[in-house]
């Protein structure tokens, strides 16, 4: 996500955030870059590649992004309890 904000949004400021509550640990991305439209973008190959990447390890993940206003990014993964 940060790779993609530096290379095709024209970002000057990025935040990139981790949460950990409880047994959930959510980590998000947050650029004031050009933006995008979700509805067209869902099949490009970087974003593709975020869900899939999202989906191997049980995580959710969503892409919110306003063209000229950024895009946020949460991956929210839920830790498992060890096993005995």
């Amino acid at each position: 996500a940060v790779t993609n904000s530096l290379k095709y949004a024209e970002v000057n400021q990025a935040t990139v955030s981790f949460i950990f509550e409880d047994n959930v640990c959510t980590i998000q991305i947050k650029d004031n870059g050009k933006g995008f439209d979700t509805s067209t973008q869902k099949h490009g190959l970087g974003l593709w590649n975020m869900q899939e990447r999202a989906l191997a390890i049980d995580a959710t993940i969503s892409i919110f992004s306003t063209f000229q206003w950024g895009t946020t990014i949460t991956l929210r993964l839920v830790r498992m309890e060890e096993i005995q």
